[in-house]
């Protein structure tokens, strides 16, 4: 009840206080833009039906894309209220550049990393077995799920004989699309895409990368401070948060906290 209260509220003040402003599609309906890492898309739009529906007049519009991609992009004046990254890192800086606000920042998911092959081939056991493959695909330096790839291989020591054969691509979900179409015969991605990604039917789950080998792969997220509408704006985070949310994320093969 005291969310729904919280909901309410924030829809209330949001809706009273900005009239006519940039955030505002057509008169009576307020949007929100969503900047979201690409792994986190598919349940982060279900998420937001989810949370229009209980907030009558409000459309959550969700834009994915690499983390990296999508910090440039608020530097660059890109609209947007609440940010959802694959990794601290973007929103530390955009945090430090004043774009988001500190306070409202919450971790709203958490994830592994996986080894993948396409389905029906031999499953390598660990890290270093990908070493007989010519190519494994991991995200572009700059993209969460490629730098952490990097942290693991770099850790295990086996940098000399993995890094020549890493193939780039620009987000995580265009690591699985290139498994799954014989683009490459391995690669390095998220626990979640064997769960949710459209062509995990085509994809096999190898072997699960030691979390130690890499630093914790949470997604935080956070209101921007250009946002017109803070307060609904914070309400969609906590939203993010609550066990309607978490669910969802579950199902979608994430790993969430209370």
């Amino acid at each position: 009840m005291r969310t729904a209260r919280f909901l309410g509220a924030a829809l209330v003040l949001a809706l009273a206080g900005c009239p006519g402003r940039s955030g505002s599609s057509r008169e009576g309906e307020t949007t929100l833009r969503v900047l979201a890492a690409a792994s986190l898309a598919g349940p982060l739009r279900e998420i937001a039906t989810a949370f229009e529906e209980k907030n009558p007049g409000v459309r959550v519009q969700v834009s994915a894309g690499s983390s990296s991609q999508l910090e440039r992009q608020l530097e660059s004046g890109a609209a947007c209220d609440v940010f959802v990254a694959a990794a601290p890192g973007p929103v530390d800086r955009l945090v430090a550049k004043g774009l988001l606000d500190g306070e409202t920042r919450a971790s709203v998911a958490s994830n592994a990393l996986v080894a993948i092959v396409p389905r029906g081939d031999a499953l390598p056991r660990d890290l270093a077995a990908l070493a007989s493959h010519k190519r494994v695909a991991v995200g572009s330096r700059g993209v969460p799920v490629g730098d952490y790839a990097r942290e693991a291989i770099e850790r295990s020591g086996l940098s000399e004989r993995l890094s020549p054969l890493l193939a780039s691509y620009p987000d995580e979900p265009s690591v699985v699309t290139a498994v799954a179409e014989g683009g490459a015969p391995a690669g390095i991605v998220y626990a979640s895409s064997t769960v949710a990604h459209p062509r995990r039917s085509a994809i096999e789950r190898a072997f699960e990368i030691d979390p130690a080998l890499t630093s914790r792969i949470v997604y935080p997220a956070a209101v921007a401070r250009s946002s017109p509408h803070p307060g609904l704006s914070r309400a969609l985070v906590e939203f993010l948060r609550g066990e309607e949310a978490r669910a969802v994320l579950r199902r979608a093969g994430f790993a969430v906290s209370r």
